[in-house]
């Protein structure tokens, strides 16, 4: 097959994707951004938000049932009934905390069953600490989270040691109804709104949504890609990052848009030293062993840059430096840095000498005047000239340091090594952390000392000075602290920052996506179609803290219609717009527009708060029906939300139902996390398990684990025969299973199938179904427990 360069495949991929058009007068103008901006102004996800009026009749109605009520009728629909108290605890407690309720829990709330019950437990589950878990895992996936870096070059730590912290965060701001357009603006700009309302030291931790993508080998433009990605399709459903080498071709997005994003997050790098967190989730021991450890090798770390660092001022390598700054002369660049390498000489310091030494000679100093009169000569091998030379200078010149003459004189040298050998032993006797009294050895002094000279840099820069073996050395030595920090469990937690750098630069416009191809300037800057004619580059620092602000306004039409469709669709099970993160012209009007604009009124009427988002969709009567229903026939998509949508279990809801039921669940929350998988895993709630983003464990593959390499709009659903492999022969349910007969023969020995149905349900079993077991004999209650688990009733919601 011949070789199809990638800009062709992109092309042709364009020219399919414009073939699958229906409109192809609107084809034949892609990319046309004049087009796009008329389109878009006419677009109705770009229109502001209004609250649309309620539709009649029955004012005392759930708004939502009203809407939805109000579109089934136009279509002849009707809604279905109310589902079975039963039916509706076991969903609510999922929908709101990811975890099933107990048997007791069923029957305390579903006896004398009412509205103001359901009303209780709804602000029950709403004030649970398991709520944040739940519904801070779902915007995890948004937020492409894992606690690995992925692809790293050869010796760099894969893991990110503190990538829990904003885990942590999510959870605790979701658990506290932190304002939604704050959760934002933290998680963009957090380090630039210290001191601003209420935010704290710990909030910095928001800043991981930008921090624990993946890292593409330390490229730079792919890292601030992966940011605009997640920002703006996370928070504003918009694709930007399609800009990035040419105009949208789709939506009113030109590359310089692209391109204003890119400056402000160029300008944006992540701190050497991460500020640290409290320590919440640590033992006093843990603590105190891990700073006994911590310190101990970074001890060992400090011994070895101190030691490379006083070696250069030692004679004996002052001496090879002088003397391979003469042999280099004529050199090529690769050829120098070779042969420095097998001389164990560190090639920068070398550059520094080398630098040094001419601009001493432009300037004439006295301390090589001598240098720079014989050095050449006792290169070229003409020592007796060169003895001459050095004898004539300091007969007629007194331009000379008085210490390097009486040094050279007193035993003149015959050759290039005997000469930098006593360059460098006069350097290094006057070496010194003190001034000097006298001049000529302050002069001589400030040769190795002066911070412009080729020894003088401060001690924390010695490793970016290493020649391979020692940078190999020291790279060991860091790894063992690296794992440390990540394995300890006494290591202090730390926010994965950004910090703006000191002379923001706005960023050109790359042609094809080419950093080489330079194009126009462009301003920082927010987006033209949401911004308008009033458009105004950005002041503040880099624009990070401007940007946050643009995304979260009211006034901006996105941001609240985004968050209000993903919450609407981890409740339906299908979203009101179909595509959550892609609000661009491509996507049409969905059917219940109106109700979108309502809910995303609500929300900013109500401090952009989600608890009373998720109060007032759970308390409609849509939320409340049952997935039984006469439509299916004539409304098969369920477009006009006329039943609810069985749903299956996601991967962590199964995990954490298995270890409820089995009463093995570690409820503890935050903290670092364990292993999913192998032979001690974690039992505590999935969203606390390890996540390696290029090796995401077999079974969360399998069970539709979101990629953590990009932001996840939403998670497939497939059936495939890995599935039923899993619930067949898995050792961790299995175990489960084993638990669960355990606690049903402990209940009682003569009801042991009365009770798993009642740990694994939630239910007593029906005479069919415990006429159905009877043919089991004790030895048999494992087999039932199995089956029981890997059922349909347990693995789905109604």
């Amino acid at each position: 097959m011949p070789f199809v360069p990638n800009n062709q495949i992109i092309r042709f991929a364009v020219v399919l994707m414009a073939l699958s058009c229906a409109d192809f007068s609107f084809a034949a103008k892609l990319g046309d951004q004049d087009f796009l901006f008329t389109q878009g102004s006419k677009h109705w996800a770009f229109q502001p938000i209004r609250k649309p009026q309620r539709p009649s009749p029955k004012s005392g109605q759930n708004p939502i049932d009203q809407f939805v009520h109000a579109q089934a009728r136009a279509k002849n629909l009707a809604p279905s009934p109310l589902a079975e108290p039963q039916v509706l605890v076991r969903r609510i407690y999922f929908d709101l905390t990811g975890l099933p309720p107990s048997y007791d829990e069923i029957v305390e709330w579903t006896r004398n069953w009412s509205a103001t019950k359901y009303h209780q437990l709804v602000d029950q589950l709403l004030a649970s600490e398991h709520h944040g878990e739940h519904w801070g895992r779902l915007w995890l996936d948004v937020a492409r989270y894992a606690d690995t870096k992925g692809y790293v070059p050869g010796g760099e730590e894969k893991r990110y040691p503190f990538a829990y912290t904003y885990r942590d965060w999510v959870i605790k701001a979701l658990n506290e109804d932190l304002p939604y357009d704050r959760f934002l603006k933290l998680q963009i700009a957090a380090d630039r709104m210290q001191g601003d309302g209420v935010t704290s030291t710990n909030d910095l931790a928001a800043l991981g949504f930008l921090t624990v993508g993946a890292r593409f080998t330390g490229k730079t433009d792919l890292i601030t890609d992966d940011r605009i990605d997640v920002v703006t399709r996370g928070t504003l459903g918009l694709t930007v990052t399609c800009a990035r080498c040419h105009d949208h071709m789709f939506d009113p997005i030109p590359t310089a848009d692209y391109y204003s994003l890119y400056g402000i997050f160029i300008n944006a790098r992540e701190p050497k030293d991460l500020p640290p967190l409290p320590r919440q989730h640590s033992n006093p021991k843990d603590v105190t062993a891990f700073d006994k450890e911590f310190a101990k090798l970074q001890g060992v770390v400090g011994k070895f840059v101190k030691e490379k660092y006083d070696e250069l001022r030692k004679p004996e390598i002052i001496a090879k430096y002088l003397k391979f700054v003469i042999d280099s002369r004529g050199m090529k660049r690769t050829d120098a840095l070779s042969q420095a390498g097998k001389l164990d000489l560190h090639y920068r310091v070398y550059q520094r000498w080398q630098l040094g030494l001419r601009a001493s000679k432009r300037s004439n100093l006295p301390q090589f005047t001598p240098w720079h009169v014989a050095a050449e000569l006792y290169g070229d091998g003409k020592n007796k000239d060169a003895q001459d030379a050095l004898a004539k200078l300091f007969s007629t010149s007194t331009n000379v340091n008085s210490l390097v003459k009486a040094t050279l004189q007193k035993k003149p040298p015959s050759n290039l090594d005997e000469f930098c050998q006593i360059y460098a032993q006069t350097l290094a006797a006057t070496d010194s952390d003190q001034p000097r009294e006298e001049k000529p050895q302050e002069d001589l002094r400030q040769v190795l000392r002066n911070p412009a000279g080729p020894t003088g840099f401060p001690i924390d820069q010695m490793p970016n000075y290493f020649n391979r073996g020692s940078r190999e050395a020291h790279r060991k030595l860091v790894a063992k602290v690296d794992r440390l920090i990540v394995t300890h469990a006494g290591s202090p937690p730390r926010a994965m920052v950004l910090e703006n750098v000191s002379r923001p630069r706005d960023s050109y416009i790359h042609k094809r996506g080419n950093a080489a191809l330079r194009g126009d300037k462009t301003p920082r800057q927010f987006l033209a179609i949401l911004e308008g004619s009033d458009r105004k580059a950005f002041s503040d620092g880099t624009g990070r803290r401007e940007l946050a602000q643009k995304i979260a306004s009211p006034n901006n039409p996105l941001t609240a219609r985004v968050i209000v469709n993903r919450v609407w669709m981890h409740h339906f099970g299908k979203p009101l717009v179909n595509t959550p993160s892609d609000f661009g012209l491509q996507t049409p009007k969905p059917v219940q527009a109106d109700l979108l604009d309502y809910l995303s009124s609500y929300l900013i009427e109500n401090k952009w708060s989600l608890k009373k988002l998720h109060r007032m969709i759970v308390h409609s009567a849509t939320f409340q029906q049952s997935s039984a229903s006469h439509n299916w026939e004539r409304d098969p998509e369920n477009l006009y939300f006329t039943r609810a949508e069985r749903r299956r279990l996601s991967f962590e809801q199964t995990r954490d139902a298995l270890l409820a039921v089995s009463d093995e669940l570690d409820r503890t929350l935050g903290g670092r996390p364990g292993l999913l998988e192998g032979r001690n895993p974690t039992r505590r709630r999935a969203i606390y398990g390890f996540i390696d983003r290029y090796d995401v464990a077999p079974t969360l593959r399998t069970f539709d684990f979101a990629d953590p390499n990009l932001h996840a709009p939403k998670r497939p659903q497939t059936t495939v025969p890995q599935q039923a492999l899993f619930f067949m022969n898995s050792p961790f349910l299995e175990a489960r299973a084993r638990k669960v007969m355990q606690r049903a023969t402990a209940l009682g020995k003569s009801e042991v199938v009365i009770h798993m149905y009642r740990l694994i349900y939630g239910r007593d079993p029906s005479p069919e179904e415990l006429k159905l077991a009877r043919w089991q004999k004790p030895h048999g209650w494992l087999e039932i427990a199995q089956v029981l688990l890997a059922s349909n009733e347990f693995n789905f919601i109604d």
